[in-house]
Formats: C-alpha cells, sequence, structure tokens
C-alpha cells in the first residue's frame, strides 16, 4: 500500500510539472519578440492558463477524488482572488522605475519563476509549522490573514505614491552593485551597471514575498496537503502575468473586486479561528461557495454599477 501511495503520488507530481513545464515553454515562444501585450491576447492566455489548471483538477478528480479536485480548486480560486491587489501594486512599481510596456511581460515572467520559489519555501515553512506546533499555529495564521483583511479595508498603500528608491530591498542592491539611471532595452545589467529594470525586478520579488505572508496562511486554511497547497499556488501564479494585463484593461470595471477579497479574507482569518482554538471546521464545499460566491456577487455588482466593458483596447 504505501509503495501505491508513493507511487501515485509520483504521477500526480509528474502530471504537474509536466503541466507547468508545458505551459511557460508555451508562453515564453510566444512572447519571444518583448512586444506590448494586447488585451486580447492575455485575456488568449489567462484562459490558457486557467485550462491548465482545469487539466490538473479533472486529473485530481479521475486519480485522488473528487474532495482532492474541490480543495485544489478552492485554494486556487483563493490564490487568484489574492492576486488582484498584488497586481494593482505592480502596476504602480512599472510606473515609479518607467518600465515600459514592451518589457513588463519580461519581468513579470522573471517575477514569477521568483515568486514559484519562494511559494516552495514559505508552504514547507507553512506546513512544516503547522505539523510541529499543531492547532496554536492555526491562531497565528488567522492573525496575519485577519491583519492582511484590515490593511486592505484601510486602503493599503497608494502604490503611486510609493517612493521605491527609499525601500531597504533597493538601497541594499545600490550598496552592493553600481546602478545605472538609463534602461538599455530589456536588460537587466548594462556594463555591469544594474538597469533600472532590475530594481524594478527586486521590487517585484520583494512586493510578492510581502503578499505570501497572507497568501499561505489562507490556502492552508483550505488543504493541508503540501501538493494541493503549492500546485493550486503555483497555477494560480503562471496566470499573472496574463491576469494583469487583463486587470490594467478590466480594473475600473471591477470596482467592487476589493470588497471581495476582504470579505474573502475575513472568512478564512474566521476559519482559521474557529479550529485552532476550538477544533471546529467549515466544510470544503462551504468554503469554495463562499469564496466564488462572493467574486461572482462582486464582479456582477461591479458590472451592474459601472455597465459591461465596451469597445476595450
Amino acid at each position: 500500500m504505501p509503495f501505491l501511495d508513493l507511487k501515485a503520488a509520483m504521477c500526480t507530481l509528474a502530471v504537474f510539472l509536466g503541466l507547468v513545464a508545458g505551459t511557460l515553454v508555451a508562453d515564453l515562444r510566444a512572447h519571444r519578440n518583448h512586444k506590448s501585450i494586447t488585451l486580447p491576447d492575455a485575456m488568449a492566455w489567462s484562459m490558457i492558463y486557467i485550462g491548465a489548471a482545469l487539466v490538473f483538477a479533472v486529473y485530481l478528480a479521475l486519480n485522488e477524488g473528487i474532495g482532492d479536485m474541490t480543495l485544489f480548486l478552492t485554494g486556487y480560486g483563493l490564490e487568484k482572488a489574492l492576486s488582484v491587489d498584488n497586481l494593482m501594486v505592480f502596476g504602480s512599481v512599472f510606473a515609479y522605475f518607467g518600465v515600459k510596456p514592451d518589457y513588463h511581460h519580461r519581468i513579470l515572467h522573471f517575477g514569477v519563476l521568483g515568486a514559484m520559489v519562494s511559494r516552495l519555501l514559505f508552504v514547507t515553512i507553512g506546513v512544516g509549522a503547522l505539523a510541529l506546533i499543531g492547532r496554536p499555529m492555526e491562531i497565528v495564521f488567522a492573525a496575519f490573514v485577519a491583519w492582511s483583511a484590515l490593511k486592505l479595508a484601510q486602503g493599503g498603500e497608494e502604490g503611486g505614491e510609493v517612493d521605491h528608491s527609499s525601500r531597504w530591498y533597493i538601497r541594499g542592491v545600490k550598496t552592493w552593485l553600481p546602478v545605472t539611471s538609463q534602461c538599455d532595452g530589456h536588460r537587466f545589467f548594462s556594463l555591469r551597471r544594474a538597469t533600472p529594470l532590475f530594481l524594478c525586478l527586486i521590487a517585484i520579488e520583494v512586493t510578492d514575498i510581502m503578499f505570501s505572508f497572507d497568501s499561505v496562511p489562507t490556502v492552508i486554511a483550505v488543504t493541508k496537503s503540501p501538493m494541493l497547497i503549492y500546485s493550486a499556488m503555483v497555477f494560480a501564479i503562471l496566470g499573472l502575468r496574463s491576469l494583469y494585463f487583463v486587470l490594467e484593461a478590466l480594473k475600473q470595471y471591477l470596482t467592487h473586486l476589493n470588497l471581495a477579497v476582504i470579505g474573502i479574507l475575513a472568512f478564512v482569518a474566521f476559519k482559521l479561528a474557529i479550529h485552532g482554538i476550538g477544533g471546529l471546521d467549515i466544510s470544503p464545499a462551504v468554503t469554495a461557495g463562499v469564496v466564488f460566491g462572493m467574486l461572482g456577487i462582486a464582479a456582477l455588482t461591479s458590472w451592474k454599477v459601472r455597465g459591461f466593458p465596451r469597445n476595450l483596447p
């Protein structure tokens, strides 16, 4: 039986890695010319990445059961929802460093690779801490998620007003590396000097790491399986580049999406807290219903207020 379990786990891992590698290679080949991403192209690639996640979900349903598929899709939906606020900040980072739209995809590509590594580290730490400490750790996670919800409800930082040059990570780069204020095409380094594109990449990576402090506990609230947690996060992260360009065009029509994210974070904090304190649990089906229900209501009410988008670029 242990051998069969190991064999099934290795097959799941192989399918996961195959889908991730295949979509990454295809995306790189399609966008190797450093051109601005159009909305139709971004929407098409968003559908491709969502399709890859759904293929993996179907595989889980056929080989691991409907329960695992539900947990994966709920975690995937949560990570997608939480990434919206992240992507809005990315827009302000690009604007601050004066990065041309032609190079946004390149920076986001390397940002995605870095995010995959950092999520693996944080998932390992989070699941390990939960296994060692037990339910009290869920209370700590609940506090992190509740703090994120409160910060988002208060408006967070106005991304366009942030002076990124004063941030510790940018000061650190300038301490250790010579930096030029001039861009040199798509290069991160020019004449052995870091360009604004490299500084922008560092800002994107650190921003993503900061956001992972609430996203990792949030998905852990759905499932304790490291494979399901990490796969849900990676499939959501893979689609971030395309989603960024879609949101840039549609953000004025999704005015209530932030409210949905705040509500989801508050719900997840509550779910973690009641399980950590009293051992009470909320079923995966109810969790999935709350998450996707809030997102659906936010989309519908936004379109009712702003109208359905027309004449998009």
